[in-house]
């Protein structure tokens, strides 16, 4: 572990933080359109990608200033791993109704659409929080 924990973190978070962002230009772009299902995935992506993006940037500033607070690096790495380890239950939750959503449509685009842009959602999100999860458990602290 050459690198401190903070700035792996704030360099993480850099993902979700383009993530977001992405998901914000091509979801109004597809927002716009007058197809339903593209207009309802544009639509999510552009919900979900303003939320990613705003946590993102909390997460990074608290990641540069955590520091001069003087955090214990272990401790806030043991937080933030069980925080991504639930949120990681919760994706499987959001591509769980994204999936029920497009199965129960019944021809109707905008559900479709809807449920294509949550389940794509939670599909990054349960990929991201796994994988920051693996990676910040290498500072966390690993009681008995």
């Amino acid at each position: 572990m050459n690198q401190p924990f903070f700035t792996i973190k704030h360099r993480s978070l850099g993902f979700l933080w383009a993530w977001g962002l992405t998901n914000m230009v091509v979801g109004a772009g597809m927002a716009l359109s007058r197809n339903k299902v593209l207009r309802h995935i544009g639509l999510q992506a552009l919900v979900w990608g303003a939320i990613d993006a705003a946590l993102a940037y909390a997460g990074r500033r608290d990641a540069l200033a955590a520091p001069a607070r003087g955090d214990d690096p272990a401790q806030v790495a043991t937080r933030d791993r069980q925080i991504l380890l639930i949120n990681a239950g919760l994706d499987v939750g959001y591509m769980a109704a994204g999936w029920w959503l497009i199965r129960t449509a019944s021809g109707r685009a905008e559900r479709v659409g809807m449920g294509a842009g949550i389940f794509v959602q939670g599909l990054f999100l349960f990929g991201l929080d796994t994988m920051l999860g693996w990676l910040f458990g290498r500072w966390a602290k690993h009681t008995p």
